[in-house]
Formats: structure tokens, sequence, C-alpha cells
């Protein structure tokens, strides 16, 4: 057709998300839009039959959210089509080294460092929260799920964290 053509780096969810769009150009089906998260629920998954199945991500837009969509779902399908069974990530019980207040109305993932001390797991979470905050994303080896709901943990509380690193 004589569909008229705009420049997908200036559109973005706040006005006009331009990955549906370029799914329906591609010939793909989306699998879904957004993801009750935080961070990362701005993104999109889609599958396209060609010659074989290809699914595209569409990950968020801000780079550590965007990074935590590729290690909690980008990675987890890979392995899969690769035909590997084991879980992606190992969990480990850890103690909480400070106060975490945020509410939590959906699921939210905490980056943050586990560190072994006298053999014990210690997580501390990230100093920068936002899904925009690229600093200490070098550092960062782990996630913490606070499922929706959830109030908010104190120091010294024992949480299950995953190991990504």
């Amino acid at each position: 057709g004589n569909t008229t053509w705009t420049n997908p780096a200036t559109l973005s969810v706040g006005l006009f998300d331009s990955l549906p769009l370029l799914y329906e150009r591609l010939g793909a089906r989306t699998l879904y839009t957004r993801i009750a998260m935080r961070p990362g629920a701005a993104t999109m998954g889609a599958v396209r039959k060609k010659d074989k199945q290809q699914f595209i991500f569409g990950l968020s837009g801000n780079p550590a959210a965007a990074y935590q969509n590729w290690l909690l779902i980008t990675k987890p399908v890979i392995r899969m089509l690769q035909g590997l069974k084991e879980p992606c990530y190992d969990s480990v019980e850890a103690e909480l080294t400070t106060d975490f207040n945020k509410k939590s109305p959906v699921d939210r993932y905490v980056q943050g460092i586990v560190r072994y001390v006298e053999g014990k797991a210690q997580f501390t979470p990230s100093e920068q929260l936002s899904g925009s905050a690229v600093i200490g994303l070098h550092q960062m080896n782990a996630l913490l799920k606070l499922p929706k709901g959830s109030e908010g943990l104190s120091a010294g509380s024992m949480v299950q964290v995953y190991k990504v690193k």
C-alpha cells in the first residue's frame, strides 16, 4: 500500500509506539504488548513464520529495564529454543542489607549485588532503581523479585534472589 512511514527513532510509548507497526510490516503476530512488572513493563514480543519460526523481542527503551527484559524474557526463550532445560539462573536465599520501602502494585524486580560474608549470602539493592539508571549495571549480579502487593522489606529480611552473573 501507500502507507506513510514515520522514523521509528522519533516514536515512543508516550505518544505512539512504533513496534506494532514494525511487527505488522514484518508479517509478525504479536504475542504480548506489555508485562505487569517494573521496571520493564514496556516490552513486546511477536512471532513470524517465514522459512522457519522467528521470535521478535521489543525491549524497553530504558537501558536498565531493557537489560532486565533480556534477562527475564529473551534469554530464557533463546535457551529453550536451544534445547537447554536447566534454569537460567540459580536462586539463593540472602539477607537484605538495607530497607526497601517501595510498594509493588505489580511484580517488581530489584537489581542489586549478592556478596558472601562469612559464607552467608547478602543482597544489597542498587542505589539507582529507575529503569533508565545504567550506573551499577556492570556490578549488578542478582535480581530480587518482589511480588505484586508487596509493602516493602526491612533490612535483615531473608529473601530469594536470582543470581544472573
